[in-house]
């Protein structure tokens, strides 16, 4: 299901002296049916949040909620997977998460319907996919499900517990 992905450039990068939020990576790649940008923030402990959008919707407020009807998720989940590759190859010390923001204009039988915050559908394939792709090898897998919030905890972040309490 998740056998490809597209091609994908690094187009911008940005270190910023926040608080907890120490680097922005600007990702983008293409589908046969339009462009996408990939947001991947970097925090304090090598924590990266991987964010995607389509490129027509970067001024919206929903951006992260659009569904696409005449797209496939799978390659475009592969993509930010392979984004993620490319992260951990250069810092082998990342760990990553992700929202799993709640669709919007979503339609099932035609009808319009609305989608709360609360395990998502997103959430769910994003989840599915982070647990047969990496497994329990490399990474300790943290859900929240109330918040539709995933966290890959690398495991050479020993012990994890002061890491999750730090974090």
């Amino acid at each position: 299901m998740f056998s490809y992905g597209y091609k994908f450039n690094l187009v911008d990068r940005q270190n910023i002296n926040g608080e907890f939020l120490i680097g922005n990576y600007k990702y983008r790649f293409s589908t046969l049916k339009r462009r996408y940008i990939s947001i991947v923030e970097k925090y304090e402990n090598d924590i990266f949040i991987i964010k995607y959008y389509a490129d027509n919707h970067s001024q919206s407020a929903k951006k992260y909620s659009h569904v696409f009807n005449n797209e496939k998720p799978a390659p475009i989940i592969r993509t930010c997977i392979d984004i993620m590759l490319d992260i951990y190859k250069d810092c082998a010390n990342a760990s990553f998460g992700f929202m799993g923001s709640p669709s919007h204009n979503k339609k099932r039988k035609k009808k319009k319907i609305s989608e709360g915050f609360v395990n998502t559908q997103r959430f769910r394939i994003y989840q599915g996919a982070m647990t047969n792709f990496f497994g329990t090898g490399t990474f300790t897998h943290s859900r929240n499900v109330q918040h539709s919030s995933y966290l890959m905890i690398n495991k050479c972040k020993k012990p994890i517990s002061k890491f999750i309490r730090d974090a």
